[in-house]
């Protein structure tokens, strides 16, 4: 009897649940779904120039390869991103006029020649301590080593615009602006490398060629290394 009674009041087993059917893929799903980048990070997480502030050394400008710009108002304690609203975020050069510090200058694409680098769209300044920024000009320079401001007149600057990593032309060498941006002057060209019949050149433009690396193992006094090899 004591088994019998144990029997019944032992729970039955639970049912197994049914699988559930998973929803049909429609147009609706995807509607408010959009794409965004996930990587490679690494690659661009450097820094392409810092610029001080020359009236308060606590605050100064951080350019980054791949991730824009950013300000620090306390001598690197806090960052504030001040350039995620652009269309580009590649910096290649940052620069602060002496006689007006609110007055910044930014040159778009990082300028180093490596395959991971990014490009910009020309020249933005901002008047107000990069709260607001204004495209200025050379959308096709693509890569900015250097910025420098006249330290007299804010609305003066000088750029050097690298170019197309790629391929030739565009917006390439040394520019100058009288007018806040409004219009450039090109005082001095770039030369490509394979022009020859130019014995002296104060600019030379650089134009990678695609290179992959083949795991060859040489010998130099016993160190072992990986050579690239010219791609055909």
């Amino acid at each position: 009897m004591s088994v019998l009674a144990a029997q019944e009041a032992s729970p039955a087993s639970p049912t197994p649940s049914p699988t559930p059917t998973p929803p049909q893929l429609t147009e609706a799903l995807f509607k408010n779904l959009k794409a965004r980048s996930i990587g490679p990070a690494v690659m661009g997480g450097r820094v392409s120039d810092i610029a001080i502030d020359p009236r308060n050394p606590f605050v100064f400008y951080v350019g980054l390869g791949h991730g824009g710009v950013f300000k620090t108002p306390d001598n690197g304690v806090t960052f504030q991103p001040i350039f995620d609203k652009q269309p580009m975020l590649s910096i290649g050069a940052v620069a602060v006029a002496q006689s007006d510090s609110d007055v910044v200058w930014v040159g778009t694409g990082e300028a180093n020649d490596r395959n991971s680098s990014g490009w910009g769209d020309g020249v933005s300044r901002s008047t107000d301590g990069g709260e607001t920024w204004q495209n200025v000009g050379l959308k096709e320079s693509r890569t900015i080593a250097r910025v420098v401001v006249d330290p007299k007149k804010p609305e003066v600057a000088y750029v050097a615009a690298m170019g197309n990593l790629w391929k030739d032309g565009g917006d390439r060498g040394l520019f100058k602006t009288t007018d806040a941006g409004k219009t450039w002057k090109l005082i001095l060209h770039a030369l490509p490398p394979h022009d020859e019949e130019r014995a002296v050149a104060m600019l030379r433009w650089t134009q990678r060629i695609r290179r992959f690396f083949t795991p060859r193992c040489t010998r130099d006094n016993g160190r072992r290394g990986v050579l690239p090899r010219a791609r055909a």
